[in-house]
């Protein structure tokens, strides 16, 4: 996890803190990790392995729009034996001189061959529109390198194996984030601070594995309990909810930032007091108050990853209604034997 506003700067210290590369042949990321830099680094770092990664332009160009653009260089007729270009309306540009340019994010050095318009060409016309508004002489530039690296990649990603691997990076990534946004409303974390979030995020992960884990469970057995109840329209059934709570007295883990050996999350409890002092700031949190001694509030912790760090949630006895709801973001069925 990184705070870093762009993808692009991720890819190699993600690469590199990565235990279990050796085991894979193959890197794939989205047009958000298509650099130079990136291109560079995988063809220098890593050479064994093949990676599908396009870049920004990648798809726009594959576009008739962007094929049939005159105004593009890649569009230009070229003559590789005198090295120049011929742009849409005739103008000459000849090979220049070489330039480097530093980019101050990476640090990496990008070669450039300057073409210039020649001040002399074949019509008055040409030789007015050789020059700028300002007087001087059109210049483009071309990056060797990187118009290499490109035609590599277009290369790897339009191959049949290509094409099948980048469409699988679809199925098999980007729905796990629309899930946690659309179905656990977590479109934001709760705290601040790198090592805290990476802990809201796991948290998060592992209560999507645990409702993937019991769906499956009991599908079967859902199944089958609606395929009796068609069969048996005449008879009127009463199904009873085997929804139960599962305690994680001593739940440990180990993929925490900070539990590189594994914590403990210990189950808490909440006072009445703390129910109290949590209604003044959300008046719709409800309680049952049965006496001092039967104090039952709704509002229920789950459990503790370290002080100041508590998750909570909503946990009731099942009954009949709950048989027609369904999981939501604020509320989930945990079924055990």
């Amino acid at each position: 996890m990184y705070p870093n506003p762009t993808d692009f700067k991720t890819l190699e210290p993600f690469l590199k803190q990565m235990p279990i590369l050796d085991k894979f042949d193959k890197i794939v990321a989205d047009a958000g990790y298509g650099s130079e830099y990136n291109y560079s680094m995988l063809e220098k770092e890593y050479p064994d392995k093949k990676y599908y990664i396009p870049y920004t332009m990648y798809e726009k160009e594959k576009t008739r729009k962007y094929r049939n653009d005159p105004t593009k260089l890649a569009n230009w007729f070229y003559d590789e034996k005198d090295d120049y270009y011929l742009d849409q309306n005739g103008v000459r540009f000849n090979f220049k001189y070489y330039s480097q340019r530093k980019d101050r994010s990476t640090g990496q050095v990008r070669d450039f061959k300057v073409y210039e318009a020649d001040e002399f060409q074949l019509t008055p016309e040409l030789e007015r529109l050789a020059k700028t508004k300002s007087g001087r002489q059109r210049q483009v530039r071309y990056n060797p390198n990187w118009q290499y690296l490109k035609e590599k990649a277009k290369e790897v990603l339009q191959s049949p194996e290509g094409r099948h691997i980048y469409s699988m990076r679809k199925y098999d990534v980007e729905p796990i984030f629309g899930h946690l946004k659309n179905v656990f409303g977590m479109r934001r974390t709760h705290l601040r601070g790198k090592k805290k979030v990476e802990t809201d995020v796991g948290i998060a992960f592992m209560m999507m594995n645990l409702s993937k884990y019991w769906n499956r469970r009991w599908s079967k057995d859902q199944f089958s309990l609606f395929k009796n109840k068609n069969r048996e329209k005449k008879r009127p059934i009463k199904l009873k909810l085997r929804v139960e709570l599962i305690v994680f007295r001593y739940l440990r883990v180990g993929y925490f930032p900070d539990t590189g050996h594994g914590e403990y999350m210990n189950w808490c409890s909440i006072d009445e007091t703390y129910v109290n002092y949590l209604k003044s700031y959300e008046s719709r949190i409800p309680y049952s108050d049965y006496g001092v001694n039967h104090f039952k509030p709704f509002f229920r912790p789950l459990f503790e990853i370290e002080p100041g760090i508590i998750f909570v949630g909503a946990i009731s006895h099942p009954q009949d209604r709950h048989r027609k709801m369904k999981n939501k973001p604020d509320f989930r069925k945990i079924f055990i034997d």
